[in-house]
């Protein structure tokens, strides 16, 4: 029996490392595991999430460029935001802000930094992935022994640079979020978290609040996890947490938005208990199936063109099938991709969710159009008949629409 090194990434699956094959592996943040709650039915995301795939590169090696990801812009932006409210107030005008949204005393804080000290023990022959596995795994167990020691002695509290964990496929995540704190207020901790776009005459964008939001209940389901193992009640985590953004266009100024998160929370508790059970969610990948463009490519003769290398790489994803959203160009890097082929094939993925439950067993608008008008067709037999009703009827209610406007304009 082999066995594992004390502080060693923990083994995984070995199915996992055949999906992803030569594509990097990446490491869960929040973003990433917000988006599974998203398209919680999308096998072929599924595939990517469980394994940590590259999901750009595999994109790229489709010859698709995803349109999903943050600009070096606003990366920077919200570090700089992010700095002035900490380390280059000397943390005055977080505590301000938290003193406003929150409540929390200006006076008799309790404070800890729980970033990186730099004091990690160097041990030999380890790999920059089990070091920075145990860093992290060090800062996580430091969160939970202060967040034991607050809850068991409340006080306003302010917990700076945490790290949490979720299990996501049977493996631990570790979160380090850039910005975010627990703040312990009465009986109650609220995460906090912040985010560099502006509110706007108290106005967040909803195209910005949605997703911050989802990123937020992360954090919540991992703090409320943490709790449970250390025997509290998680009630104790606020659902209503605090989302910190510039006050207008400027960074100079800060407000607090209360974000209730409680729904998100839920969705996502769901989808990561799908998850968890690795060996069903295998069971739906062909024993031969990886994600690894060069595996594909590997099958093709050396003198295959570019454009036949991408079309192996997408031919190889479309065997399993994508739960394809409108939403999706904006929360998955494969997301392009499937737009792409929705868009070739007419699919009723194009109109929403909602046109693609109505239009169940429809694969095609022009095939929708033929049923609509009546125009018999082999193909449609196997058509609910509800389906096809519903289509004639709202053929017909659009005739009756445009006869009257029709006769509108003849009367003006």
């Amino acid at each position: 029996m082999t066995r594992q090194r004390r502080g060693a990434v923990p083994q995984e699956h070995p199915r996992l490392a055949a999906l992803r094959g030569t594509l990097d592996r990446q490491s869960f943040n929040a973003r990433r595991v917000a988006a599974l709650a998203d398209n919680p039915g999308c096998r072929r995301r599924a595939a990517g999430d469980v394994s940590g795939a590259d999901l750009e590169q595999l994109s790229n090696a489709a010859g698709v460029v995803p349109s999903y990801g943050q600009s070096p812009f606003a990366i920077d932006r919200g570090n700089r935001f992010e700095n002035l409210l900490k380390r280059g107030s000397n943390y005055d005008k977080l505590f301000a802000v938290l003193h406003e949204a929150l409540g929390l005393p200006l006076n008799d804080i309790r404070f800890e930094d729980l970033g990186d000290d730099g004091t990690l023990p160097v041990i030999a022959g380890e790999g920059p992935r089990d070091r920075e596995y145990r860093r992290l795994r060090r800062r996580a167990l430091r969160t939970r022994q202060a967040l034991r020691t607050i809850v068991n002695d409340p006080a306003p509290t302010v917990l700076d640079h945490p790290v949490l964990t979720l299990s996501i496929g049977g493996s631990p995540v570790f979160l380090e979020p850039d910005a975010l704190a627990a703040v312990l207020v009465g009986t109650q901790l609220t995460v906090v978290e912040i985010k560099s776009f502006a509110n706007v005459d108290g106005v967040v964008p909803r195209d910005k609040a949605g997703p911050a939001a989802r990123q937020i209940a992360v954090y919540v389901l991992a703090l409320q996890q943490l709790l449970a193992s250390i025997g509290h009640d998680i009630t104790m985590v606020n659902l209503d947490a605090l989302l910190i953004t510039p006050m207008n266009t400027t960074t100079a100024e800060a407000v607090g938005n209360i974000v209730p998160v409680g729904h998100q929370v839920n969705l996502l508790r769901r989808q990561l208990n799908r998850v968890e059970d690795l060996n069903t969610l295998l069971e739906h990948y062909p024993a031969d199936f990886t994600l690894d463009p060069q595996a594909v490519i590997d099958l093709l003769p050396p003198t295959a063109s570019e454009e036949d290398r991408h079309e192996a790489v997408k031919a190889n994803l479309r065997r399993i099938p994508a739960n394809y959203l409108p939403t999706c160009r904006s929360n998955c890097m494969l997301g392009e991709l499937c737009h792409r082929d929705v868009v070739d094939a007419g699919h009723p993925a194009l109109l929403g969710p909602e046109a693609r439950t109505t239009l169940a067993g429809i694969h095609d608008l022009r095939q929708a159009a033929r049923i609509a008008a009546g125009t018999p067709h082999p193909a449609d037999n196997d058509i609910d008949p509800t389906v096809a009703l519903a289509l004639r009827r709202a053929r017909r209610t659009e005739q009756a629409a445009q006869a009257a406007a029709q006769r509108r304009r003849a009367a003006a």
